[in-house]
């Protein structure tokens, strides 16, 4: 019997091998379920469970299919090339010891299996739920980001956010897109083309280590070994600041959104939830003044590749009748709200840099009164804390932010002779120590 995918005939003993070519251990298979299947993009992941009740994850792509639009930041030209630099990014991160799912060699020892055209790989499931998120989930989100664009790249794969790749994409797929501006798009196609132009920006601040795509539904709480990032199809070598503003836009979302509920998609900007992201992030990374002034150009730009995309699948479907609501509104909703997001971020960024201890001289006194997050103290006791709760759980005259810490220094007048002396007698800096916990995109 066969079965159709992408308007081709497949075998499903064809599947059947290449899901049995993975190590399943002396206790064989028990099941296979379907966990996503994009057959017009040629990849379907399956969740293999074993009878000693672990648990791997097969994806499987027509190997020579083209890529989809949205990866073609990372110059892939086939779904083979993107798998080979998909199964390099997460061996880099394996070597680094950064959670993430690691790859599992087939039986023979080999990185991926091949049977008719089609090729598979498997990595290790990741237990857990995706986070609602609260805010102390954002806290460690951002934690979680700052660890991994603190690596270098090392042998990591190209990410689909490379600049120089998405840039030259996006306008050639804008430049098709001219024609249409007459047909009420004008102004949308203007903004997107002017979003592009900051790639030169981009470009100039290096690469690291990224995710691409590191919101909820990408963040995984088993509830004991604290959260981990899934879904790295779109990761690799990339821009810091391009991925942190995609997650301080998507921070905003919520992983159990129906997708059909389109209020539930559209973004209100929210001081909390992008300080609580901001300030995990500053706990173990400071970007530099030229990646902050680079914020807005960074949350612009993936804007802008999305939704060349998204605005050329729209106008293709009129053509054929398509469906007469506004198929925009996401898109407009994000060129709205990116300026208001970033500019919070930036404010929250130049705050002054957490305080480093090392430097500090034998006359230097400190003394650290560490507070736990309000909304981790809620949370443990089993209710979800509200912004407004922080005020309850502080005494007006010590209004310490969660994560603080207050810094005492020797009065001048003590310091020994020839000592450095302090810069005052008391003085609060942000600093936090978060702890590290570690669907593919959503276009518009």
């Amino acid at each position: 019997m066969g079965a159709v995918w992408y308007t081709v005939p497949v075998d499903k003993a064809a599947i059947g091998k290449l899901i049995g070519a993975f190590r399943t251990g002396p206790s064989g298979r028990e099941g296979t379920r379907l966990l996503s299947s994009a057959p017009a993009e040629g990849r379907v992941a399956c969740r293999v469970s074993g009878a000693d009740g672990g648990s791997w994850v097969v994806r499987i792509v027509r190997a020579d299919q083209r890529p989809h639009a949205s990866f073609a930041g990372s110059g892939a030209s086939t779904l083979r090339e993107l798998a080979v630099s998909h199964i390099a990014t997460l061996e880099q991160l394996d070597a680094y010891g950064y959670p993430a799912p690691r790859i599992l060699p087939t039986a023979d020892g080999q990185k991926f299996a091949e049977v008719d055209g089609l090729l598979a790989y498997a990595v290790t499931y990741l237990p857990g739920q995706p986070i609602t998120p609260t805010l102390a989930h954002l806290r460690e989100l951002g934690a979680a980001l700052a660890r991994l664009h603190s690596l270098p790249p090392g042998a990591a794969g190209r990410s689909s956010w490379n600049i120089e790749q998405a840039a030259v994409s996006t306008r050639s797929l804008l430049g098709r897109l001219d024609a249409a501006a007459a047909g009420g798009y004008g102004s949308v196609i203007e903004q997107l083309s002017y979003a592009v132009r900051g790639a030169d920006q981009l470009a100039a601040l290096g690469e690291t280590l990224i995710h691409g795509d590191a919101w909820s539904a990408n963040c995984i709480d088993d509830g004991e070994r604290g959260l981990a990032l899934i879904d790295w199809d779109t990761g690799g070598q990339g821009t810091a600041m391009v991925d942190l503003g995609r997650s301080l836009l998507e921070c905003h979302l919520d992983s159990a959104a129906a997708p059909g509920n389109l209020e539930a998609w559209l973004i209100s900007p929210s001081q909390e939830r992008i300080s609580a992201l901001v300030a995990g992030y500053r706990s173990h990374r400071t970007p530099g003044p030229a990646e902050i002034e680079a914020l807005p150009a960074a949350m612009m730009f993936p804007i802008a590749v999305i939704g060349a995309i998204h605005l050329t699948s729209v106008l293709a479907q009129a053509q054929r009748g398509g469906p007469g609501y506004d198929p925009l509104a996401r898109l407009r909703n994000r060129l709205q709200v990116a300026g208001p997001v970033a500019a919070a971020a930036q404010r929250e960024l130049r705050r002054a840099a957490p305080l480093s201890v090392a430097p500090a001289g034998p006359d230097v006194v400190f003394s650290v009164q560490r507070r736990v997050p309000v909304a981790d103290r809620v949370r443990h006791g089993g209710a979800e804390a509200q912004g407004s709760d922080l005020d309850r759980f502080v005494q007006p005259h010590d209004r310490l932010r969660p994560g603080q810490a207050r810094v005492s220094r020797i009065p001048h007048h003590r310091a020994r002779p020839g000592a450095t002396r302090g810069l005052g007698a008391v003085r609060h800096r942000r600093t936090r120590a978060g702890s590290l916990r570690p669907v593919r995109g959503r276009g518009f």
